[in-house]
């Protein structure tokens, strides 16, 4: 099982994110961020098991919303780079890579 670690970034997209479906329904933030710990612990048990979007960075969706988490296995660990809204344009996370 591989370590997750997260971009300051990604961690502002999930709690901006949890605030807003608070303001949109008490609880609703709550239950996204069950879904994406639910996410969370099958990248980190399967990692390889969602879709290769951009050399090898991965996609996954968080069930019952629209949004993906997008990251790259390196070695021991998962990093992520972003939980985007699907609307939104990739350049949003590619805009974190350091390549």
């Amino acid at each position: 099982m591989k370590e997750i670690d997260f971009l300051p970034e990604s961690l502002e997209d999930i709690v901006e994110i949890e605030l807003w479906y608070d303001l949109q329904k008490p609880g609703l933030g709550s239950e996204f961020l069950i879904n994406l710990h639910n996410l969370l612990s099958v990248i980190r048990e399967r990692p390889n098991l969602f879709v290769t979007v951009f050399e090898n960075f991965r996609t996954a969706p968080v069930k019952r919303f629209p949004y993906n988490v997008y990251y790259q296995v390196i070695e021991s660990k998962i990093l992520i780079y972003g939980v985007i809204h699907n609307h939104r344009s990739p350049k949003v996370w590619k805009n974190r890579l350091n390549l």
